[in-house]
Formats: C-alpha cells, structure tokens, sequence
C-alpha cells in the first residue's frame, strides 16, 4: 500500500500584520465611533513603585467605566465636562467621582477641535449680530 504525503501550507492569518496598541481596561465600553476621541493608551512607568502611605487592603473602586463628555451651550458658547457611567447612565458634573474604577478621558486633539469649532461659531454670530 502506498502512502501519500500531503504539504500542508499555512493560511494568511486574518488578523492584520500590524499589532492594535494595547488598550486600557474599559475601552471596550466605548462605540466604534467614539474610540478614537479618547485617550485609550496604557501608560506604564517602569521606575514607579508602590507608594507607602497606603497600606493593606485597596478598594478597587465601582467596576464601572466613567467616560468624559463636553457640552457646549449654541447661544451661550459654554463649555461644561460632565461624566456618564457606562453602566447606570449616571451623569457627574465637572469629575468623575470618588471611587471610579476607570476613566476615560477625551484627547486634547479633540477637545481642541471643540474649542476651535466654538470660536468659530463665536465669530459667525457676532459677524450676524453686526449685519
């Protein structure tokens, strides 16, 4: 009896030849959408140590994702920061609070982009106001 031998090639893999930077805790939370307008990047200092004040047990905090949010006023031209939980909905005004597990802030990029669009929309209605 014969054997027969088979060369078995490896497929393309599906998944890009570029590595996804690794994200922290909690992005999955965020839209397709909103994911590139916060700042998703873990920063990991190699020389940081513990600090020594604290000792013994840690809370780790609500298990919730807080993720920042900017409002601007149309008429008035004001901005407010306010923070949604991802679980409940819960809006907090101006931080997140005590005992947020994780927070997702925006990037500066982006809240830049706000101002600049608030500046602009300054300047249209006080060109309308003149005429």
């Amino acid at each position: 009896m014969k054997r027969l031998r088979f060369k078995l090639k490896r497929q393309s893999s599906f998944r890009s030849d570029q590595k996804m930077p690794p994200a922290m805790p909690g992005a999955s939370q965020l839209t397709f959408s909103e994911f590139k307008d916060y700042d998703t990047r873990i920063v990991s200092d190699p020389c940081a140590k513990n600090s020594n004040r604290i000792h013994g047990n840690i809370d780790e905090g609500d298990g919730d994702v807080w993720v920042e949010k900017v409002l601007i006023g149309l008429k008035s031209g004001v901005r407010r920061t306010f923070f949604i939980s991802k679980k409940t909905g819960r809006q907090v005004p101006d931080e997140p609070p005590t005992g947020a597990s994780t927070v997702l802030y925006l990037t500066t990029d982006y809240k830049e982009e706000l101002d600049a669009r608030r500046m602009s929309n300054n300047r249209r209605q006080q060109t309308n106001l003149k005429t």
